[in-house]
């Protein structure tokens, strides 16, 4: 299950198991709560993170069901008596307005709400939207930006982020001159936004990406793409600012024994960026890696799953606990326990071992019932560090969950 490879393409990759020692099937004493259960009309099958506002209620998206079948914006708040209530915020037509959010939220600093749909918008190739409090109660949705499809860009998969200034920036799965997806900035204007396509993709250096952008303090960008790259199994790329936007690979993943198929964001370890692959090394069920001193020189440290022992595919990003200095993920399929195989919840302190925090059944177990499958939109902490998430499937009305684990 370990080894060391060294390679000499481009930056000196150093290959290894820094990470972890090994997969350990012991797991936590934890409890596992579902918090809301969607079908039909209350939103079905949300797919991106949560969020946290300053009261202590929860949003997100799906990417189908509700009024139109096309997706909805929903708030989830807790009563005195501790059960959760969903108020969903905005019902999308599927038209003009937007359709089919693949990913969670962002707040500006005055309260609104930011994300991006698949579909919809004036050429039905996606949008960028904001939700803003109407003064009575409800919510006002904005179309700020749709895309067109060509040159720039269609599909935007994950969330934007805001820079110092106020721009906005996220990427698209497609579009582009090569239709393999782009990065875009969308900077206010005081009646609008205007779109820039800061780097269009070509293939040898990334295509489709599908996860959000991190920035470093020089405001940097650094993301991932699914596929493409030298070996066509996805990259790690960087854009400098400077009189314009230069793009630099990172990273070319070439499946074993560095993974394949990244389809999350990237997190800061001091000067170290964290993530995962979907596939590549060992049963081909992904990786955690580590790109080491991200300025200077390249150590990418790879810890790979294997069937049975941790589960299969880490998806979404990567979420940190500075209390414990621990990382915390899932995966969509596959499990700690034989017999359980609807996806985990697995924390990573490095140095240490991959540790079981939940494994989800999909069905009845241990008079557990529905209690979700294929949990793949990365993970909230609470002040008291329990984990918030949220389930593709399953659950009672068979449209997904929202969920807790408590350690």
């Amino acid at each position: 299950m370990s080894g060391r490879n060294i390679s000499t393409r481009g930056r000196r990759l150093i290959l290894g198991l820094g990470l972890v020692a090994s997969l350990l099937a012991t797991g936590w004493a934890s409890t596992e709560t579902r918090l809301f259960n969607f079908g039909g009309t209350l939103g079905k099958s949300p797919n991106g993170g949560l969020i946290w506002d300053a009261a202590g209620n929860l949003y997100g998206t799906t990417q189908s069901g509700g009024l139109n079948n096309a997706g909805v914006v929903f708030q989830l708040h807790r009563t005195i008596s501790g059960v959760w209530i969903e108020n969903i915020l905005y019902n999308f037509v599927g038209t003009t307005d937007g359709g089919n959010p693949q990913a969670g939220l962002i707040w500006d600093a005055a309260g609104n709400l930011y994300g991006t749909t698949t579909a919809g918008g004036a050429s039905g190739m996606g949008t960028v939207f904001e939700l803003s409090p109407n003064g009575h109660g409800g919510w006002t949705e904005s179309v700020i930006y749709s895309f067109a499809g060509g040159s720039d860009g269609a599909s935007p998969m994950g969330k934007v982020v805001f820079d110092g200034s106020g721009n906005l920036y996220g990427t698209t799965e497609f579009g582009g001159p090569a239709n393999v997806g782009t990065v875009f900035q969308l900077s206010p204007t005081g009646s609008g936004y205007n779109e820039t396509v800061l780097h269009a993709f070509s293939g040898p250096d990334g295509s489709h990406p599908m996860a959000e952008l991190i920035l470093d303090a020089s405001e940097n960008l650094y993301g991932t793409t699914y596929q493409g790259g030298v070996k066509g199994v996805g990259t790690v790329f960087e854009l400098v600012r400077g009189s314009g936007w230069t793009e630099s690979v990172l990273h070319h993943f070439k499946n074993y024994p560095d993974g394949a198929y990244p389809n999350g964001g990237l997190v800061f370890n001091g000067s170290n960026l964290l993530g995962t692959t979907t596939g590549g090394y060992g049963d081909g069920l992904g990786t955690v890696f580590e790109l080491v001193n991200h300025v200077t020189s390249y150590t990418d440290v790879v810890y790979g799953f294997y069937r049975g022992q941790g589960g299969d595919y880490p998806v979404g990003t990567l979420t940190f606990n500075s209390a414990n200095a621990t990382y915390y993920g899932s995966t969509a399929l596959g499990t700690f326990q034989a017999g359980e195989s609807a996806g985990t919840v697995f924390s990573l302190a490095l140095g240490a071992s991959i540790v079981d925090v939940y494994s989800f059944t999909g069905g009845i177990v241990e008079n557990v019932t529905h209690d979700g499958e294929i949990p793949q939109g990365g993970l909230a902490l609470d002040g008291a560090g329990n984990l918030f998430g949220s389930t593709l499937k399953g659950g009672t009305g068979a449209g997904g969950t929202v969920f807790e684990v408590t350690p």
